[in-house]
């Protein structure tokens, strides 16, 4: 899912993105079941910053930390670790750190698949 869920964000269908992790939120909720991981709450988060909504994202990345701590956020960007941790939102700031970290990503992989 993480790789598909990559595809979607690189290409810009963030909006059929939401609709699915949602579903899939909406399944590990209905559950009853303790929710042991945060990867589809830090997929949703990311893939809001892509729609600029960094207020909602931080939404998803408190929830994200509830579930895993700082284990959860192990394998991503140190911004998510920071913005899930954070109590106050500069959300111009949210943005640009976002913006200059998906630009530095785009490129690298341009880099390696040339």
């Amino acid at each position: 899912m993480h790789q598909y869920v990559q595809i979607l964000n690189y290409n810009g269908h963030t909006q059929r993105l939401v609709e699915l992790l949602n579903e899939e939120i909406l399944d590990l909720e209905g559950t009853g079941h303790r929710i042991i991981h945060a990867q589809p709450y830090i997929q949703m988060a990311e893939t809001l910053l892509h729609q600029s909504n960094p207020v909602l994202a931080h939404k998803y990345l408190k929830k994200a930390y509830s579930i895993g701590s700082a284990r959860a956020f192990r394998d991503q960007p140190k911004l998510y670790l920071e913005l899930a941790k954070s109590k106050a939102l500069d959300e111009q700031d949210i943005l640009l750190q976002f913006t200059a970290l998906y630009v530095n990503a785009k490129l690298l992989t341009d880099l390696k698949d040339n």
